[in-house]
């Protein structure tokens, strides 16, 4: 068999990389390349929120975001509040503020607003 060309069980000479097959192996190669870069994105978006929480967990009251050692890969600035909220497993920990250079829509004030989260059952 060479590789420019192989026969099928009738004896009839078919390219062997014709159209379809290289459509395929295009489209197979995409999606797991687009697999792995997904996957990779997930373990390094869930490495930081463990950091954020992490942060949470160890400071009190407000937090600036220079201060926390977070990096800024993932650090939307409007959602940092309300991520330190729902990290939080007592009311007293910290809150991580957005940077100040942003400035921007805020689901609440953090210095003055904090809601109250109900309590989840562990």
């Amino acid at each position: 068999m060479s590789s420019e060309k192989a026969e099928d069980s009738g004896g009839d000479s078919v390219p062997f990389f014709n159209s379809e097959r290289l459509l395929s192996l295009t489209c197979s190669f995409t999606a797991g390349f687009l697999a792995c870069t997904f996957a990779v994105s997930i373990v390094h978006f869930h490495t930081w929120v463990y950091r954020v929480g992490v942060v949470v967990e160890s400071q009190k009251g407000l937090v600036p975001f220079e201060k926390s050692g977070l990096s800024a890969d993932y650090a939307w600035d409007w959602a940092l509040p309300s991520l330190s909220l729902v990290l939080q497993t007592h009311r007293d920990q910290g809150i991580v503020l957005g940077r100040p250079e942003m400035i921007g829509w805020q689901p609440f004030d953090p210095a003055t607003a904090v809601p109250v989260l109900p309590q989840v059952p562990q």
